[in-house]
């Protein structure tokens, strides 16, 4: 993930959170959208989210813990599956 100090605030909202704040965000890639070293990705606002790291069957896996659910502008809430199925 590459972090930057402002959000671009033309582009597309946080999926999270909805807004194009100014605040800073990371980068996060789409998996299955490489092409050789370019890859589409996701803006999001790095308070937005929360990364935990897992161990299972000598593997590291990376997920992100939901602490709110956060209406977004349109109305529609964003939840998580750990907690909110």
């Amino acid at each position: 993930m590459r972090t930057f100090e402002h959000f671009n605030q033309s582009g597309a909202p946080c999926p999270i959170c909805g807004t194009v704040d100014d605040k800073p965000p990371v980068l996060v890639a789409i998996h299955g959208t490489e092409d050789g070293n370019i890859c589409e990705a996701l803006q999001i606002h790095l308070d937005c989210i929360n990364l935990t790291a897992y161990r299972k069957n000598g593997k590291i896996i990376l997920g992100m813990e939901a602490e709110e659910i956060k209406e977004r502008t349109d109305g529609s809430v964003k939840r998580c599956k750990k907690c909110c199925s």
